[in-house]
């Protein structure tokens, strides 16, 4: 899971359009995951869209950044003993 994305959007202003192709397959997985809600780019040979919109997290996306936030802490704190 792309949960530093994740982690971006909890901390963004939403709607957020999101550029570059590693990111908007990001946004596909955690939307795929139903995690957020987002528009993504319709591929087609003669056009190319480079962005998708985050329109939100998802209560289940926000349940997951709780899980990452509490992971993050506990390296964190692991780090300093």
């Amino acid at each position: 899971m792309p949960m530093h994305l994740l982690h971006i959007l909890g901390l963004s202003v939403l709607p957020l359009c999101v550029t570059g192709l590693a990111d908007i397959e990001r946004v596909a997985r955690l939307q795929t995951a139903g995690l957020v809600t987002a528009t993504l780019p319709k591929w087609r040979d003669s056009c190319r869209a480079v962005w998708a919109t985050v329109h939100s997290i998802t209560p289940r996306g926000y349940r997951a950044l709780g899980r990452f936030k509490l992971a993050e802490a506990a390296n964190a704190s692991s780090l300093e003993a």
